[in-house]
């Protein structure tokens, strides 16, 4: 039988087909984690480091500070039909004088991978960031040889604006970073 999932304080933010983003609970902190410290699931990440528990409810709680624009926020993924949480998807860097932000993703498991999730939970965060933030550019980085993070993005509508080559040293060798982007008007010319 299986465990019935954790219901949460935090009503969902943005509401989707399938999944909803809702602000991240201390409770997901230890998910995330474990989700981190797979080696699958680092080999992709640009922090590579071990992090503890303790150090995952301390990133949650930086994320959405009160009271003060934001520099970052962060979601929390959850697919609506059982609240199953998936992962997570947050703004980093948002600079408000030039209306720009990055964007990061995580799907905790292969599980959730490769089944639209990470493109229909990034619409959401596009469309917040587009129509509610009003931000103007929205920017992406991912490996050369994350094949699943490169077609996530050209799906979600990003544009290939360069590489930074040898940016990541990983696994004993180099590898490039390729960027991309989308602006406003790209993505509202996508949904139009």
């Amino acid at each position: 039988m299986s465990k019935k999932p954790k219901e949460t304080t935090s009503a969902p933010f943005l509401v989707g087909k399938r999944l909803y983003l809702r602000a991240p609970e201390p409770e997901d902190a230890a998910l995330f984690q474990r989700a981190i410290s797979d080696p699958f699931t680092r080999q992709w990440l640009l922090n590579r480091f071990p992090i503890s528990f303790k150090q995952e409810i301390e990133f949650i709680e930086r994320m959405n500070p009160p009271g003060q624009p934001p520099t970052q926020t962060i979601f929390s993924i959850v697919i609506k039909k059982n609240h199953q949480l998936i992962g997570n998807m947050g703004l980093f860097r948002i600079n408000w004088l030039d209306r720009k932000a990055e964007t990061a993703a995580l799907i905790i498991s292969d599980k959730y991978r490769s089944k639209g999730y990470g493109v229909e939970a990034k619409e959401l965060l596009l469309e917040y960031a587009f129509n509610t933030l009003g931000l103007h550019r929205i920017e992406s980085c991912a490996m050369a040889d994350n094949i699943r993070s490169l077609a996530y993005l050209r799906k979600s509508g990003y544009v290939e604006e360069g590489v930074q080559r040898e940016a990541i040293f990983k696994n004993g060798r180099w590898t490039d970073l390729i960027c991309f982007s989308i602006l406003k008007e790209e993505w509202r010319r996508r949904h139009h």
